[in-house]
């Protein structure tokens, strides 16, 4: 599990204040596209993607969106952090020290369970993956079951799924019609947000202002 294990390195260096090692600078996200560009309308939808879901996660979560941009390129899974960041929240343990343990178990099944904690999605480590991840982004938005099925059924992908659900308060919109109107704009997420007025690089302010620790900031139907 070298992602798991390079994660725990970076994250001890930036979650946990005891540890006076200074982690490395990382200036950049690896995406050259920031800004929509009618000439090539689909080029920024990762960074757009990408940035929705770190935003989010720091927004939820309470640190800093570089500490999971820097988590994330150190090779961990969006899905081992996020888990990772919610058992912190639940136990008051470090994030750092739930991916260690990860990094010793065979699975977060075996991790959690060893550590005799209880969540709410706890029933799913046995589930699939998909099932697992869209377990939690349910919980963590406090959205309906039925809003992410929805948005699955629409052939919404993980990173889709998420802006989905915190873009659309953004853009005054329903998660699901949001996701169509990409797809019927050929599926550029910068054509939407441009004719709304936002910029992506606007975009973690703007999340930051929709998603709290408390999920969504409206019910979302």
């Amino acid at each position: 599990m070298p992602g798991i294990v390079s994660a725990v390195l970076v994250l001890m260096t930036l979650l946990l204040p005891a540890v006076s090692r200074a982690a490395p600078t990382i200036d950049c996200h690896c995406f050259r596209d920031r800004s929509f560009d009618p000439a090539r309308p689909t080029a920024s939808n990762d960074y757009i993607l990408a940035t929705s879901r770190n935003s989010m996660l720091a927004s939820v979560y309470g640190v800093h969106k570089k500490e999971i941009v820097r988590a994330r390129m150190s090779g961990t899974s969006a899905l081992d952090l996020w888990i990772a960041l919610d058992l912190a929240r639940t136990t008051g343990q470090p994030v750092a020290m739930w991916l260690e343990r990860r990094a010793r178990s065979d699975s977060w099944q075996q991790a959690v369970r060893q550590q005799k904690v209880k969540t709410a999605w706890a029933d799913r480590l046995d589930k699939d993956r998909q099932q697992l991840y869209d377990r939690i982004v349910a919980l963590t938005l406090r959205v309906d079951d039925a809003v992410v099925r929805s948005l699955r059924a629409d052939g919404a992908d993980d990173r889709e799924l998420v802006a989905a659900l915190v873009l659309a308060p953004l853009l005054r919109e329903t998660p699901v019609k949001l996701l169509r109107q990409v797809r019927a704009n050929g599926g550029s997420w910068g054509a939407r947000l441009h004719g709304a007025g936002i910029s992506p690089t606007d975009i973690g302010s703007q999340v930051a202002v929709h998603v709290t620790r408390e999920g969504l900031d409206r019910p979302t139907r």
